[in-house]
């Protein structure tokens, strides 16, 4: 009988979570959103593309919170292995994040407003 970890693995390993190369945390709570139309329309478009992502090798994974404990600029992102914290993330915001940093590797310097983790190149913290 399998223990609640090899189910959740076999979870894991179905929904592809071995295979993404980034995760992105999205917080669009409406209580540092000024427009929360677009942050539900930033939501949408980051879900959206994580899930067809996951069918490609270094796929990304997207997961919606509550709060980043950040409540300003909002709505924000947070881009892991590179811990890259981005503000003021509408539609157009998340489009540009989605095909520079989240696919392309590239990271949307406009947008950035703070770092943190380690190096993912050298696993070492900056």
């Amino acid at each position: 009988m399998p223990t609640d970890i090899e189910k959740v693995a076999r979870k894991a390993e179905k929904r592809g979570i071995p295979s993404i190369a980034r995760h992105v945390f999205f917080c669009g709570n409406s209580s540092c959103c000024k427009d929360k139309d677009e942050a539900k329309a930033a939501a949408k478009k980051l879900g959206k593309a994580a899930k067809h992502s996951r069918d490609e090798e270094g796929g990304f994974e997207f997961t919606p919170v509550e709060c980043l404990s950040l409540c300003i600029h909002g709505p924000l992102a947070v881009v892991y292995p590179e811990g890259v914290w981005y503000a003021h993330v509408d539609e157009a915001a998340a489009e540009k994040i989605i095909e520079h940093h989240l696919k392309g590797g590239q990271i949307v310097e406009e947008l950035v407003f703070a770092r943190s983790g380690a190096n993912p190149t050298t696993g070492e913290k900056e």
